[in-house]
């Protein structure tokens, strides 16, 4: 299979289940989602610990940022280390956003009393069907780079 096959499979299979998630009726959020555990408002922030203890994600997620920002070879995105540095570089920023879009879609919809968990559950889920795919069509170990560590 040529590289434009692969990339325009890789493409019709996003596209195919990204639309596909149109045609599926709006997925609710759980009534019980918001029972959480620690109930305790501390400096107005409800649900203490369970908001704080996102905290380390945050931090890691902005390191990792900031090392891709300084790396001269791509690492931890699959597309960057076995299709194409400057595809898997390009496509970080606008799957962040999409990532945060997810997520304002599903709290804008809970607002119309309507909560719609669709493409969040894609931009969860997506990866598990893609990222093998990836690694299927472009991952050869006969032809593994060895990265330079970080300076």
């Amino acid at each position: 299979m040529t590289n434009s096959e692969k990339r325009t499979l890789l493409l019709t299979v996003t596209v195919i289940t990204a639309a596909g998630i149109w045609l599926l009726p709006p997925i609710a959020q759980p009534l019980g989602y918001h029972d959480l555990a620690d109930k305790r408002t501390i400096w107005g922030i409800p649900n203490f610990a369970n908001v704080v203890s996102n905290l380390p994600f945050l931090f890691v997620g902005m390191d990792g940022l900031r090392v891709m920002r300084r790396a001269r070879v791509g690492r931890g995105l699959a597309e960057v280390e076995v299709v194409d540095y400057r595809v898997g570089v390009g496509l970080l920023w606008p799957l962040l956003a999409l990532g945060v879009a997810s997520v304002w879609w599903w709290h804008w919809t809970e607002l119309q009393g309507r909560g719609d968990l669709r493409l969040y559950g894609w931009v969860q889920y997506y990866p598990m069907l893609f990222l093998p795919l990836v690694l299927w069509l472009y991952y050869d170990p006969s032809h593994q780079r060895t990265l330079k560590p970080l300076a």
